[in-house]
């Protein structure tokens, strides 16, 4: 079972991959200038994806348990269902839900306080 801190690091590899390739591709751009505008859209999804990344990780990172961290993780980062968190959890898929549950609404009661 990985621990929160593993997922965080396969999350910043991740994210390495999604910046470098996001350069990469503005790189490309600059040599072709703007006779290639498809390049440069690709660019900009790869950075907002980055940044949406970084987004999730901070509100994971603020939730209450570290269980409702993991889940957020395992299912908002790495796209995982629920029956694939709950077999890496050793939690049924029904106490998965109930935690993302309880994950959210935490979200919606300390929205306003958050650290985004």
């Amino acid at each position: 079972m990985q621990n929160f801190e593993n997922i965080l690091q396969s999350g910043e590899n991740f994210e390495k991959e999604i910046h470098t390739a996001a350069h990469a591709l503005m790189a490309l751009r600059a040599r072709h200038g703007d006779g290639a505008p498809i390049i440069s859209e690709f660019a900009e999804d790869f950075l907002g994806a980055y940044d949406k990344i970084e987004k999730i990780k901070s509100l994971a990172s603020q939730l209450p348990n570290p269980d409702i961290q993991q889940i957020f993780m395992e299912r908002y980062i790495f796209n995982k269902t629920w029956e694939e968190i709950a077999m890496e959890l050793n939690f049924s898929a029904q106490h998965v839900h109930r935690l993302h549950g309880q994950g959210l609404s935490w979200l919606k009661e300390n929205w306003e306080e958050l650290e985004i």
